[in-house]
């Protein structure tokens, strides 16, 4: 071919290279007119170019312009590729042709001389191709093939060369899907699909081993048979870690032969930097990227590909949970859905162990990703088996998480232990973000008190149990080592709030007053670390519901933090919100909107509206809000809480559930029993999925149904939950215990409702008992199931003394902590004003009542 018309080709082919595809057509048939063969010859070296992206022969770009250039000059029409179908050649007849790319074509055949019958794959190096540099890579590709043994690599049957001097390979044929299709098609889950995975990394690992390289892992290459065999196909591009073939070491194109698949392209690819196993690594963690969250890392749609490759080199990916999080509604279920799950699931996933494997593999840098595919092999198994993976920093709280996620059986006995641990981590996580100073110094501690944990639970981890009381007492026995430790305070906190979450309130207190004490002493009147300890003192009380002790520590808590942090500080609010609560429960209703409000206008300062923190501040508002009569806005508050929790797949489904449980109670004061009843069942849906049976939680719910449903006159369905519940907290907790008393009340107050006064009677009478043992005879809850078995008998007439004896201890007791009544006293006394008003013409017992109430 003359110069001059090639450069005019190759000029054409270059602007419509920048042109998009609808823009392409026109100018190539302006620009070539009536020149047919000149529109043709364009044609052709803009296919070749476009199909080097997905061809499974490759070449560099030099060699495939000089040698179509060759091939133009030769002025010869080319038999198409399906010309050869029906055709023999040698001793195989060509069936169909499968593919076709820039450098050959792969058909289907089968051998005509009866060696075998089964069909076979059969490459042929397309005509013009055949040079010596692209057939010594043939050659090569046939020896490597042959040296591969691997049940998941289709096995290299024959070769040679046909009469025309083209080399051929017969391989073994595969009949599969490739591997999103068939994930997709079965609704694999994200195990099913890592077990995939799995296999695809062993397999490449063993073609390192033998010193090949893949260098064009993708999904097309990667095909699943009926049978769920896995095979990785087209190895035949491979490049040699060593090659001992000097004739092949002499074809310098391979050093520069670029990879066009740029969806799975790495950047030393694009730069025509070295390829290594690296090179490999990174098209896995492309393939684990997408087989996870369902999207490339990249959004290459209607990008050019010099903006392909520039995204490629330049831009740093999203993380998979990112990417899934920015996606539309309806690409979230529908990805989800191919992994049979949601996607707020979904996304907890992406966020784990799996999305820091995905990344490190996709690092920009070779020597930044995984050095072997064993590796990475290897952090899938570990995250597996709950093991730190090589791909998360290895700090303390990390090592925490996964030594409880490892070992989760043994410790299930100690798990409130855990959630101490867990949140006082978090506590101080949160806590560091405004001075560096103070982050450093915070993080320093809190990592001393997670290694303390850690040695602590590896102490006692002897047995195929732990007993949550007797890794707390050996806590206590280890506190004297650190007693001169900065640690030391902190570990008083810590000990303290697990003691608060396993129930014993006393020593709880006696380990966070000696805190604050020591934290004073220590750090000074006028400290964060003595807000905290305040902080830590009042959600004890707050447990306790002794909201009086509670509001005294919020309110020094918050003053400290306003002077020390500002009035802005969502850690201030933090405080603010639960001082509100305090408030809240105390009956200062107007205290506790204003402040929860201001709590509210701080978080909005800071978080999303979808952020979880976000909604639980503005739950709080809305509680106090339905407790001021403002039903209408708490009601659009909590339903805006859970149309953005909704849109947040971080929020789990157990702060959902409270959600709707919350609404629905919201309903019930109203009244509107019908929209209370369906937000309390989804409310239980949601928390079956994240709670054991028999969780506080899944109680409550049921409780608050059986209470709409009783005043929907489903009363039978109303005590069975009530009795269900009774059952589940004797099983959890024991008889002994003032959840169960508080569940057998709720059985005793659903019969004295329905005027059933023989059937409430043991329910009662065993209810005061455990409250006896377990709170003292002079516990206000005591006083109301009192109230309750006075009521059940004058309503029957019986052990009159009994009777009268019992409700003048309860009613002397009422009268004397008046000041002290929360919203469950207000309750209670809500409860026996309803149960004197159905049964009995007492009028001066309601009024008394009310009277305490008012």
């Amino acid at each position: 071919m003359k110069k001059k018309r090639w450069d005019t080709i190759n000029e054409i082919v270059d602007r419509a290279m920048d042109l998009e595809m609808e823009d392409r057509e026109e100018y190539i048939s302006n620009r070539c007119g009536e020149n047919e063969k000149l529109k043709n010859q364009v044609l052709e070296l803009l296919q070749s170019m476009q199909e080097s992206e997905t061809e499974r022969f490759l070449e560099s770009p030099a060699d495939m312009l000089g040698n179509l250039a060759e091939d133009i000059s030769k002025e010869k029409e080319e038999p198409a590729d399906s010309a050869l179908i029906g055709e023999t050649v040698e001793n195989y007849r060509i069936t169909e042709l499968i593919e076709h790319g820039g450098m050959g074509s792969v058909y289907k055949a089968k051998r005509t001389d009866g060696a075998y019958e089964k069909e076979v794959a059969f490459k042929l190096l397309r005509r013009g191709m055949d040079t010596p540099a692209n057939i010594a890579r043939f050659k090569r590709e046939r020896n490597i093939l042959a040296n591969l043994d691997h049940p998941n690599i289709p096995r290299l049957l024959d070769g040679g060369v046909t009469r025309e001097g083209l080399p051929f390979l017969v391989m073994d044929y595969v009949d599969g899907t490739p591997l999103f299709e068939y994930c997709d098609q079965q609704n694999l889950s994200v195990e099913s699909r890592l077990e995939i995975f799995k296999l695809v990394c062993r397999t490449v690992h063993y073609a390192h081993k033998n010193a090949v390289i893949h260098r064009d892992l993708k999904p097309s290459n990667i095909l699943i048979t009926e049978q769920g065999k896995v095979k990785v196909l087209d190895f035949g591009i491979a490049k040699l870690l060593e090659s001992g073939d000097r004739e092949w070491r002499n074809h310098k194109t391979i050093e520069s032969a670029r990879i066009l698949t740029l969806r799975y392209a790495a950047p030393e690819m694009i730069e025509n930097e070295p390829i290594t196993t690296a090179t490999d690594t990174y098209a896995l963690g492309i393939l684990l990227f997408e087989l996870l969250a369902g999207v490339h890392p990249f959004d290459f749609e209607d990008k050019k590909i010099r903006e392909i490759e520039q995204t490629i080199l330049e831009a740093y990916p999203e993380k998979p949970s990112t990417r899934f999080k920015n996606l539309s509604e309806n690409q979230k279920k529908e990805i989800a859905g191919n992994r049979s799950t949601s996607p707020r699931e979904l996304y907890k996933i992406l966020t784990g162990e799996l999305g820091a494997i995905a990344m490190k593999a996709i690092r920009k840098e070779p020597e930044k990703r995984y050095s072997t595919i064993q590796m990475l092999l290897d952090d899938v198994e570990r995250r597996e088996k709950n093991q730190p993976i090589s791909a998360k920093d290895n700090t303390v709280w990390y090592r925490t998480t996964i030594f409880f996620r490892r070992r989760k059986k043994e410790i299930s006995v100690a798990a409130v232990f855990i959630i101490v641990i867990a949140g006082f981590i978090l506590f101080y996580t949160d806590q560091i973000t405004d001075e560096r100073n103070i982050a450093r110094q915070e993080a320093r501690r809190a990592d001393d008190v997670s290694s303390f944990l850690l040695e602590l639970f590896d102490t006692g981890s002897a047995g195929d149990t732990l007993s949550a009381a007797g890794l707390l007492q050996q806590g206590l026995d280890h506190l004297e080592d650190l007693e001169n430790q900065p640690a030391y305070v902190d570990m008083l906190s810590v000990m303290g709030e697990a003691y608060l979450n396993f129930g014993d309130y006393e020593k709880a207190e006696e380990l966070l007053r000696k805190a604050v004490e020591e934290t004073e002493r220590e750090h000074g009147s006028e400290s964060l670390e003595l807000a905290n300890a305040l902080f830590s003192m009042g959600k004890l009380h707050e447990e306790q519901r002794e909201w009086v002790r509670a509001e005294e520590y919020f309110r020094k808590a918050y003053e400290l933090q306003v002077q020390l942090l500002g009035e802005d500080n969502p850690q201030t609010a933090q405080t603010l919100s639960h001082f509100g609560t305090a408030l809240r429960n105390l009956g200062k209703l107007e205290q506790a909107e204003e402040h929860t409000r201001r709590a509210v206008q701080i978080y909005n300062q800071v978080y999303e509206s979808t952020d979880a923190e976000m909604l639980n501040v503005k739950v709080n508002l809305a509680y106090v809000l339905r407790e001021r009569g403002k039903f209408e806005e708490a009601e659009a508050i909590y339903s805006q809480v859970i149309e953005n929790a909704n849109q947040n797949p971080a929020v789990d489904l157990a702060s959902l559930a409270n959600y709707y449980n919350n609404l629905g109670y919201l309903y019930r004061v109203q009244e509107e029993y019908g929209n209370a009843v369906r937000n309390y069942r989804k409310s239980l849906e949601l928390q079956n999925e994240s709670y054991v049976e028999g969780h506080p939680e899944i109680i409550n719910t049921r409780r608050n149904l059986a209470s709409s449903l009783y005043f929907q006159g489903s009363l039978d369905q109303a005590v069975s939950y009530l009795k269900k519940n009774a059952s589940d907290i004797r099983n959890k907790y024991s008889t002994n215990h003032w959840r169960t008393a508080s569940a057998l009340d709720a059985v005793g107050l659903f019969y004295l409702r329905n005027k059933q006064l023989a059937e409430a009677e043991p329910y009662l009478r065993e209810s005061v008992q455990i409250y006896r043992n377990v709170l003292g005879n002079d516990h206000l809850w005591t006083a109301y199931s009192e109230g309750l078995l006075a009521a059940c008998l004058k309503f029957q007439d019986k052990n009159v003394n009994e009777a009268d004896s019992l409700y003048d201890h309860h009613f002397q007791l009422f009268e004397q902590n008046m000041s002290e009544f929360d919203a469950d006293n207000r309750y209670q006394l809500k409860h026996l004003i309803e149960v004197y008003s159905i049964n009995s013409e007492n009028e001066q017992i309601v009024a008394d009542y009310q009277e305490l109430l008012d």
